[in-house]
């Protein structure tokens, strides 16, 4: 009977070795929202010699735009003493326990960086931006992999196609806590299962668990336009192709909350725009 155990465990974790190797040498379901990386592009425009301006944090400088629009960019940081992240329990289910048998799993409400680089925050225009937006034809994924949702934070437009599938070998579900736009609950009982599903209203912050393993959340913001982005692991974020004119840039974090600047677009200049949070946020 021990031997059996074993050889069955065994397989489970070969097949989740195959899941992440797939997905590291790519498929036909990518990540994809339109709109910009959330990693700044590192090409210095002619002339530039890259230096932040005076009281902002050091991050490369986006090629400068040269259609009429302009670009926002920037690092969001946090102030004082990380908080720690705590492990999370994963023994529940011993098809997710094997992932973290090694190394545990660490919660991923606040994580912070080299140099106090905050990422996860969703940055985006706050309110409509003149103009029609186009909604992405590809449909964004949701994955869950290693009994995690990836990515941790979203953003996506108005009527944008979500898939949500799992690729684990074991059973989850995906359900929306939404305020604004109708509830969502799929079940993906099987390796591979995926449901698709589109939010018709702008709402942000929706929270996405899965019942099976309470540990697992991540959050989606719904925007009416493509005007933002997610703050990656060095902190920084890039908003491309704005119309020139003045903004309220909008900051929004899961624990430390929303922050809010003023901002002026120039055309075809790139201008830096930094945030910093703290506990006291």
């Amino acid at each position: 009977m021990k031997t059996v155990r074993f050889l069955l465990l065994g397989s489970a974790l070969l097949t989740a070795a195959s899941i992440w190797l797939a997905g590291c040498s790519g498929s036909e379901d990518k990540t994809t929202d339109g709109t910009t990386p959330t990693t700044t592009n590192t090409t210095t425009p002619s002339g530039d010699s890259g230096s932040p301006p005076s009281g902002t944090s050091s991050v490369a400088v986006p090629e400068t735009p040269t259609d009429g629009s302009g670009t926002l960019y920037g690092v969001v940081k946090f102030e004082g003493t990380p908080p720690k992240s705590d492990p999370v329990n994963v023994a529940t289910d011993p098809g997710c326990q094997w992932f973290y048998k090694d190394n545990p799993l660490l919660k991923e409400d606040v994580v912070i960086g080299e140099g106090n680089s905050l990422r996860y925050t969703y940055v985006h225009i706050k309110g409509n931006v003149a103009g029609t937006h186009s909604v992405p034809k590809d449909h964004y994924l949701v994955d869950q992999v290693k009994c995690i949702f990836i990515p941790h934070v979203s953003g996506v437009m108005v009527g944008q196609t979500v898939r949500f599938r799992n690729s684990d070998p074991v059973v989850h579900n995906t359900r929306t806590n939404a305020k604004i736009n109708k509830f969502f609950n799929a079940t993906q009982p099987k390796q591979g299962d995926f449901a698709d599903h589109a939010f018709d209203k702008e709402e942000y912050g929706i929270k996405l668990v899965c019942d099976v393993h309470p540990w697992m959340a991540s959050y989606i913001h719904v925007s009416p336009h493509p005007f933002f982005a997610v703050s990656g692991e060095d902190g920084s974020y890039v908003i491309k192709g704005l119309p020139p004119g003045k903004y309220t840039l909008e900051f929004i974090h899961e624990k430390l909350g929303e922050k809010t600047v003023e901002v002026e677009v120039k055309a075809n200049e790139a201008t830096q725009t930094d945030m910093t949070y703290s506990v006291s946020s």
